[in-house]
């Protein structure tokens, strides 16, 4: 079939033209609301004109706005010739033309000439029965390359004129059959034709007259409200659904009866607890509704929203922690060297007690730069943790003296530990961490005094459970709790107090990680935290953690070997200059025989060249060349009775936990003095502990 035929085929389609007539005849065709929607068009895209098309067999109506400001009316018949919309009719579909004058499809059109149209996009008018009685176009005298949301726009208005265009063939259908006098509710609504096909919608739609009775209403309507609709035909609106009245929902269907423009909203019935959306379209016989129950949308909509937020936080807590790990390793480094430096003058013999003031000061502000440093990492999820088996209540006796400590004496202290408390499974000195945090929180929250209750409890969820708004699964929990008496917290504070660098504290007074900290070592240890505030009564955290598998929380104790005789060789990998030297100083004042490797090719070649007859590889995680997990790994392979203690201020965080649960040691950077015996001792008396299946032999 020849494209001329097709055109000619769909041009004449007579349910189309039937269609067509039914909607021009005999009332005056278009009518105000075709103004209002070409105008609102014209207006939204920035073109001169715009137009609602019907095109028939032999000729094309149209009526719209035209002029620069689109205050001109226009209302005119053209011959098919002149007509672009006809082959929107013929193909139903979008046609785009950016310039006429060259544009296969219409070039020798003469409305090029005669009306000056070059730019031209075509939104296709296709009623419910699949027939397409038009367009609803916009035109330019220049050149237009049209956009998908000027598409999109207009294809939004097309279907609200398809909408006036169905209620004005369906009055025109009524009155052909002769219905139009009747007089009754039936004669104001929509007749069966119309009728059947809005049953079949998913939406609820209504006609309501000009008297305000429901003269149509589908089934899925009825049902979204509640009601038989057989007994609500005829009946005043607000007799049978007084629900509706006073509401938003009466507003918008009396606003679009004076203004003859449709409008659409969303609101809350009160009285049902639900949220409807409610489009209401003005209509030669009154309006036409239609409306859908959207709660389960909203709420998918606020939950969607939360997850929203939740990934925000997450977005930022994982830009601290990469800001965080940018500086750690190289900071904890200095710190290390520092610190460990500082205690070894303090603990020499001899030391002027006029230095030891100064020395105590100097030791005291590398170890809060520590702390600080820490919990930059904890709160990035950057920093390698070393869950064990942990009795939350006994930690919190063994802390409760040092928590004291802290505290002024206007404040007091009260421990309430469950007894027979299941263990959890989380890194020792990170729970300390995040009490810690919560404690010092709670005192700065009473300037004037009070008491802070740090307690502990069990809860077994056979559901879901919602703690202020924290989602807790089902499962064995245990509770840690520390309530204060403080002056509460805002509402608008409390959706950021867990938010990196935020605090209401004075300058000088806070860094504004504590929280944030404590939030993300939570999270590490698969737990959740709840608060709950009530201004000028006082705040109360509480911590989830699953409760362990074991409900034994102790740890077997090191075993206090006898140091052999023999001299003990210790190979150091550390790439910076200073770390390597403390390391040193240190382990060579115990008596260790020391080799020093300044990176992890370095320290396997070493290896080599010494046959593996070395009794410990304490190394750097980061360094060039090879890191200090490949180095571990490459010793295991050639001699797996070695142990490996690795010295991390921060790095590839998987890649250390996956070394840790293979068996390889880690001591934190910064460390002093004190803590690098006692690991470097450790891991040599685990060795001991551990028959060797081929022992290195001595070069």
């Amino acid at each position: 079939m020849t494209m001329n035929s097709c055109l000619t085929a769909a041009l004449t389609n007579r349910a189309r033209l039937q269609w067509m007539q039914d909607a021009i005849v005999p009332r005056t065709y278009p009518s105000e609301p075709y103004e209002h929607l070409t105008r609102a068009a014209a207006r939204a895209i920035d073109v001169p004109m715009v137009l609602v098309s019907l095109v028939g067999d032999r000729e094309q109506l149209a009526r719209g706005v035209g002029g620069p400001l689109g205050d001109l009316t226009l209302c005119m018949t053209s011959p098919l010739s002149h007509s672009f919309c006809k082959h929107v009719v013929a193909s139903q579909s979008v046609l785009r033309i950016p310039d006429a004058r060259v544009h296969p499809l219409v070039c020798t059109n003469p409305s090029i000439d005669e009306t000056g149209v070059v730019g031209y996009l075509g939104i296709p008018l296709t009623t419910s029965d699949g027939h397409t009685l038009g367009a609803l176009c916009a035109i330019t005298h220049t050149p237009r390359e049209w956009t998908s949301f000027e598409e999109a726009i207009l294809a939004d208005l097309a279907r609200v004129a398809v909408c006036e265009i169905e209620l004005r063939a369906e009055l025109g259908y009524q009155e052909r059959r002769g219905r139009s006098s009747e007089g009754c509710a039936q004669a104001e609504g929509l007749p069966e034709r119309t009728a059947d096909i809005l049953d079949h919608m998913l939406e609820g739609a209504a006609a309501i007259d000009r008297e305000w009775r429901v003269s149509f209403m589908n089934e899925a309507g009825a049902a979204a409200l509640c009601i038989d609709r057989d007994q609500v035909i005829g009946q005043d609106l607000w007799s049978v659904l007084p629900r509706m009245v006073h509401t938003p929902f009466e507003s918008a269907l009396r606003q679009a009866a004076v203004t003859h423009q449709s409008l659409e909203i969303e609101a809350m019935v009160p009285e049902a607890q639900r949220w409807f959306m409610m489009r209401v379209v003005p209509a030669r016989h009154g309006l036409a509704v239609y409306f859908a129950d959207i709660t389960e949308r909203r709420r998918a909509l606020e939950a969607l929203a939360v997850r929203e937020t939740q990934l925000h936080q997450a977005q930022k807590m994982e830009a601290v922690g990469v800001l965080a790990g940018g500086i750690a390793h190289d900071f904890n480094n200095l710190l290390t060297v520092i610190r460990a430096n500082c205690e070894m003058l303090m603990q020499r013999p001899g030391t002027v007690s006029a230095s030891e003031p100064l020395l105590t000061e100097m030791h005291m502000a590398t170890t809060r730069a520590a702390e600080l440093t820490a919990q930059l990492l904890a709160f990035g999820r950057k920093q390698v943790m070393q869950p064990r088996v942990v009795d939350a209540g006994a930690l919190i006796g063994s802390m409760a003296s040092m928590l004291t400590r802290l505290l002024p004496q206007t404040v007091t202290l009260t421990t309430r530990c469950m007894p027979d408390l299941p263990a959890v499974v989380i890194d020792p000195g990170q729970l300390e961490q995040v009490l810690l945090n919560l404690t010092t929180n709670a005192r700065d929250a009473m300037p004037d005094g009070g008491s802070i209750t740090v307690r502990t409890g069990f809860v077994n969820l056979a559901s879901m459970h919602r703690d202020q708004g924290v989602d807790i699964a089902p499962g064995r929990w245990v509770v840690l709790a520390v309530r204060d008496q403080g002056m509460g917290i805002a509402e608008d504070v409390l959706s950021r107090i867990f938010e990196p660098f935020f605090t209401t504290k004075p300058v000088g007074k806070g860094t504004g990680l504590g929280l944030s900290s404590a939030f993300g070592i939570v999270q590490e240890a698969h737990g959740h935290i709840a608060v709950e505030t009530q201004l000028g009564k006082g705040t109360e955290f509480r911590i989830y953690l699953p409760a362990a598998l074991s409900e034994n929380g102790e740890e077997p104790s090191d075993i206090a070997l006898p140091v052999t005789k023999t001299v003990e060789r210790v190979l150091v990998v550390d790439d910076e200059q200073a770390v390597r030297a403390v390391v040193e100083r240190v382990l060579a004042s115990d008596g260790y025989e020391l080799h020093v490797a300044r990176d992890g090719g370095e320290a396997l070649e070493l290896f080599e060249a010494h046959n593996g007859a070395f009794d410990l590889i304490l190394s750097d995680v980061v360094m060039p060349r090879t890191s200090g997990v490949e180095l571990a790994g490459a010793v295991r392979r050639r001699a797996p009775g070695i142990p490996v203690l690795l010295m991390s201020g921060y790095g590839d965080v998987q890649a250390v936990q996956d070394e840790l649960e293979r068996g390889t040691a880690l001591i934190s950077k910064p460390f002093n003095a004190s803590t690098l015996r006692e690991a470097v001792r450790r891991a040599l008396n685990d060795r001991d502990r551990t028959p060797r299946s081929s022992p290195p032999v001595r070069a």
